[in-house]
């Protein structure tokens, strides 16, 4: 929900947590399940908007040990994500 609304960026994060638990819990090979990839990528992508900046660092550095080829959180979103770090 909209934080106009009433909703919480971390509320999301919390909701985002527990259905990578779910999966995670499910014995399908995670490196090659693109839905898991892409919640870790919007739980990155979230922690980034709270400035939880070293969460989001671990959870992109985890996507790239699962998918190193990823472009995306490879070549755009980590690299900005450390010179966000930096400044």
């Amino acid at each position: 929900m909209p934080a106009a609304f009433g909703g919480s960026k971390k509320e999301g994060i919390e909701y985002f947590l527990k259905a990578k638990e779910i999966l995670e819990k499910n014995p399908v090979d995670l490196t090659e399940n693109w839905n898991y990839l892409s919640l870790l990528l919007i739980i990155g992508q979230s922690y980034t908007y709270i400035d939880d900046l070293n969460s989001a660092k671990s959870v992109y550095e985890y996507i790239l040990r699962l998918e190193p080829d990823f472009l995306y959180v490879k070549n755009e979103l980590y690299p900005r994500l450390l010179k966000k770090m930096e400044n």
